[in-house]
Order: C-alpha cells, then structure tokens, then sequence
C-alpha cells in the first residue's frame, strides 16, 4: 500500500487527467460543430481530420503526465530513481476512426431512422465521440502505467484508481490490486480512473 505522500500524489495524477479529458470533451464538441445535421456523411470527411489530432494530442499528453507521474511516485515509494517509465503508444488511428463512425455518423443516423429530433440525435452522438476520444486520450495516461509496472523490478503490481462518482462497473473495480503482468486497463469511454503502481520498497 502506498503512503499517505504516495497516494495524494495518485489523487493529483488523476485530477491532471481528468483535467485533460474535460479539455478534450471540450475540443471534441468544438469540433462537431463543423458537422450538417442536414448532410452528416458529407460532412463525415471533414470532421475526421479535425478530430483524429484531438485525440492523437491527448493520448500523447497523457502518457507525459503520467511518465512523470511514475517518475516521481517511484522515487518516494522506494527512493530510487534508476528507472525510466514506459510511455503508452501512439493513437491507434483504425480503432479511433472505427469507434468515432460508430458513435458519431452510425448514432445518428440510427436514432433519425427511428424518429428521434434531429437536434436530439445530433447531440448524442457529439456526447458519444467525445466521451469516446475522451478515452482513447487517457488511455495514454494508463498504458503508461500499467506498462511501467510491467517493465520495472521493484513494481509488484498495481490497483485502480477511481473518483467517488464512478460508474458501478469502475467502482467494483476501485482499490483492486492487478498483479504486474495482469491483463491490460479496462476502460470506457467518458472514463476518468488511472491506476496507482504498488512498488517493492525493499
């Protein structure tokens, strides 16, 4: 278990990506703007160049937070700075683009076939790519992480971090401890958890 420095360093690291993910929700729905609700699939190949940066720059911003974050959360747990964490990779762009035409074109395109406002479809499916490109960003943060803990000796494992207001499937979840080479971060989208390294202070 980390100490008391230890984990209200885990609480800033957090609030810094959620920070993070509220200013990618907020380019995200900037960006919708530019889609016609008269004409959303022409209007497709416009709004897929603006948005796929967004989230390619959060991703990468997330794994810098949370690279430094392991930086200095290893430090005071073991007092050893001999290792350099392992940044998340890069934005998957085949499995953004997929899950941006599923949330955005296909969401709205589905509710108008069964009746719904355009203005209503119109806003669901801006809040479904934003909490999308929300998560594709903070994945960076966590890869980061969980990967480090993979990689370092002294990490021997790590636990989910999660706010008082998170979803049922993220709260049964808060305070699991995740063995150093245990499955990969499970994540969805609009999700604000990160995950805490446990070290060896030996």
């Amino acid at each position: 278990m980390s100490s008391l420095a230890g984990r209200q360093l885990t609480e800033a690291h957090r609030l810094a990506q959620l920070r993070l993910g509220v200013a990618v929700v907020a380019q995200m729905h900037n960006a919708w703007q530019v889609v016609d609700p008269d004409d959303i699939e022409g209007s497709y190949d416009d709004w897929m160049p603006l948005v796929t940066p967004i989230a390619a720059a959060g991703k990468a911003h997330s794994a810098l937070l949370a690279a430094a974050y392991v930086r200095a959360h290893r430090q005071l747990e073991t007092g050893s700075d001999d290792f350099t964490p392992v940044q998340g990779g890069g934005l998957d762009v085949k499995a953004f683009t997929v899950s941006m035409l599923v949330c955005g074109l296909y969401s709205a395109r589905g509710n108008l076939g069964r009746g719904v406002a355009v203005n209503r479809a119109m806003e669901i499916a801006d809040a479904r790519t934003a909490a999308s490109a929300m998560r594709y960003s903070l994945d960076g943060g966590r890869e980061t992480i969980t990967e480090s803990v993979k990689a370092d000796r002294r990490a021997v494992g790590w636990q989910r971090v999660s706010s008082g207001q998170a979803c049922d499937f993220c709260a049964s979840l808060d305070g699991e401890v995740m063995s150093e080479d245990a499955a990969d971060f499970q994540s969805h989208d609009g999700c604000g958890c990160s995950a805490e390294p446990l070290w060896d202070a030996a």
